[in-house]
């Protein structure tokens, strides 16, 4: 996911820090990314910093309630509409990272918790002129489900057009899962 542990030394001179830190010299591409960041992680005024259970033994609750009482606060995006959003991105070394590399996915995409809404058309725009071939939407019920067809065929016909042009070389399948059963935290049912 592009972070590190940036401060590793020889021997002795060793410290293992309760973070890890973004690596912004790094050149390879993003494979995980949070768009619109996360609360574990945090700016430390000079470098963007990751809360680590691992690390620390400690539940990411826990570690960041206590940055934020050392006035150390989550990176993520809250603005309302998708322009702000963007534009909050855009000025974010970590944030632009992401969303670049996002342009350059292809294959599969699978999605959880996003809403498809007006305020996310940056992210639906980055879809559609993706190489995504594979879309895989998270879905609680049937209810939301057919809420979001409309976007999503959307989606798919504004994808087909691309390719009918050339743009594109594949169409883009959209497929549902179920949010309820994915056991996407290990909680299993």
């Amino acid at each position: 996911d592009g972070f590190d542990d940036l401060r590793s030394g020889d021997g002795e001179d060793y410290v293992r820090e309760k973070y890890v830190s973004w690596n912004n010299d790094s050149g390879h591409s993003i494979t995980l990314g949070y768009l619109h960041g996360a609360l574990h992680l945090y700016d430390a005024k000079y470098e963007l910093r990751k809360h680590c259970f691992s690390r620390t033994g400690e539940r990411l609750k826990n570690q960041i309630l206590n940055a934020m009482d050392g006035d150390s606060f989550p990176l993520f995006v809250a603005e309302g509409d998708a322009r702000s959003k963007e534009t909050r991105i855009y000025n974010n070394g970590y944030l632009s990272k992401v969303m670049r590399s996002f342009r350059e996915t292809s294959g599969d995409l699978f999605i959880y918790g996003f809403g498809f809404k007006d305020n996310d058309q940056h992210l639906v725009e980055r879809i559609v002129n993706s190489k995504i071939q594979n879309l895989y939407v998270g879905v609680r019920s049937q209810k939301s489900c057919q809420l979001l067809l409309p976007s999503l065929e959307l989606i798919k016909e504004r994808r087909s057009l691309l390719v009918e042009k050339g743009k594109r070389n594949h169409q883009l399948h959209i497929y549902y899962y179920s949010t309820e059963t994915a056991a996407v935290w290990n909680k299993h049912k």
